[in-house]
């Protein structure tokens, strides 16, 4: 396969690009031939600039109607950038009609059938074209399917496509292998195989927001920054490094910083609903509560996904109650129930909290106590309740309820910062120090954001335990 930073960096493709950009104002006087088109479009969806994207691909159209690889340009566009199926099957029809027998006409058709969910019917369809290709066709077949299957977060056929390459030193083949280590949480494989990726490809925006997600996961926030802001000087408008900066800032307790970031990601995407509240929840850190409100509720009334808009409730209960306002807090429960936006366990955990900061512990008790045991002991309620009394300092209730909700759930690796530091504050060292070492071997994340402010920021997670250690045995840390 051809590098992408070869193919796009190359003589040619420059003065291609070059001349399609600087007729803007007047594309019908100019002509390109139907490849050329395509690699500018694919050009810009490779720098994540999907509206020059879009442009492209209707001038492509444009120029060659009937192209069948412009037509399946199109229905991706459709799939991936309007999510209509309807309008890639009316493409992909009009493909069909002319016989085409391509490889991207292959994966297109397998792309509709994961867009469904219909997975092992597109591992299967692709599966029957193996016979058709030879030679480097089928090498770069192999490595194409896997893609398909890791953009659908599906690492374990991905690998199973992988493995059937010979490709092994192929930059593409190392990318997959890195994106299914992410996939699979084994982020320092990854870390090390897009650290190679990029020593060759130094200006390739998706890598080094990759190598941005599997270093914040793994709780190194200096560098997943660090990387973030490559990314950003190279693309500066790209939406995936903007939040994944703004992700960092806000885990290192930056809100004001992370609230820029959000911001900037926002004009970019300001239909994201999650965003929005991510944006809502880092203003309200540095109590910016009316603003915080007003983000809020636009991502509530403009939320498309359900799933979301439970989070989003809690949020906007969490700000009344800050600004005083618990009745209303309590109505926008009620309202929220009634409407099917949260379930009965969401409103038991919302008046919990709302209890909790009214100073009523024993009622707050009584809800999550039901929650708790209506969940059938999830260890995702466990961690709302345990977190609710946490950040109201009630640091005994936060252990007794993390204790049992690791005796329920014991193959859980969450919780164990949050119960680490409940034994920190409530003055029980031993305690302390053996969870804490539990939590840096389960959770570098969780340890990252729960204790940032107590050890150096540029400090990895898993070292925490050995440098606390020597700070509660009366050493003097290398770093202080």
């Amino acid at each position: 396969m051809v590098n992408k930073e070869d193919r796009f960096n190359n003589k040619r493709f420059k003065e291609v690009l070059a001349k399609y950009e600087a007729g803007q104002d007047n594309l019908d006087s100019l002509f390109f031939d139907v490849d050329d088109i395509m690699d500018i479009a694919e050009y810009y969806n490779y720098k994540a600039d999907v509206d020059n994207a879009r442009k492209a691909v209707a001038f492509a159209a444009h120029l060659y109607p009937t192209s069948p690889m412009v037509l399946i340009l199109q229905a991706r566009m459709a799939l991936f950038s309007d999510f209509d199926i309807d309008k890639a099957r009316h493409y992909a029809q009009l493909i069909e009609q002319q016989g085409c027998e391509d490889m991207e006409y292959f994966y297109l058709k397998a792309e509709m059938l994961l867009f469904e969910d219909y997975i092992y019917e597109a591992d299967s369809y692709l599966e029957s074209k193996i016979p058709l290709l030879d030679g480097e066709d089928l090498e770069d077949f192999y490595l194409d399917v896997a893609f398909i299957f890791l953009d659908y977060r599906l690492p374990e056929y991905a690998k199973a496509w992988l493995d059937r390459s010979n490709e092994k030193d192929d930059p593409d083949y190392l990318e997959a292998e890195g994106r299914i280590a992410f996939l699979m949480e084994d982020y320092d494989k990854c870390e090390t195989i897009f650290k190679k990726l990029l020593e060759n490809e130094p200006f390739a925006v998706p890598l080094w927001n990759t190598l941005a997600s599997a270093q914040f996961l793994n709780g190194r926030l200096v560098e997943s920054i660090d990387s973030s802001e490559y990314a950003i000087a190279i693309s500066p408008n790209n939406p995936e490094a903007l939040l994944n900066k703004a992700r960092c800032l806000s885990t290192a307790y930056r809100f004001s910083e992370a609230a820029e970031f959000y911001e900037r990601y926002l004009t970019q995407v300001p239909n994201d609903s999650s965003v929005r509240a991510m944006y809502g929840v880092a203003l309200i850190a540095y109590g910016k509560y009316d603003e915080a409100l007003s983000n809020l509720y636009q991502a509530k009334d403009t939320c498309t996904d359900k799933s979301l808009i439970p989070e989003i409730v809690k949020q906007l209960v969490f700000v009344l109650s800050k600004k005083g306002q618990t009745d209303e807090a309590f109505a926008v429960v009620d309202e929220a129930e009634k409407n099917g936006h949260i379930d009965h366990l969401d409103r038991l955990l919302n008046e919990g909290r709302l209890f909790l900061d009214i100073k009523e512990k024993e009622r707050a008790g009584d809800r999550f106590v039901e929650a708790i045991l209506e969940s059938k002991h999830s260890m995702g309620i466990y961690m709302e309740v345990a977190i609710a009394y946490y950040v109201n300092d009630a640091f005994l209730e936060t252990i007794k309820t993390l204790t049992s909700a690791l005796f329920y759930n014991p193959h859980e690796k969450r919780g164990y910062a949050y119960l680490a530091d409940s034994y920190r504050q409530y003055g029980m060292k031993q305690e302390f120090l053996d969870t804490l070492k539990l939590a840096c071997e389960n959770n570098p994340l969780e340890v990252k954001e729960v204790m940032c402010d107590m050890f150096p920021i540029d400090m990895d997670p898993r070292d925490f335990y050995d440098y606390a250690l020597k700070k509660y045995n009366g050493d003097k840390p290398a770093d202080e």
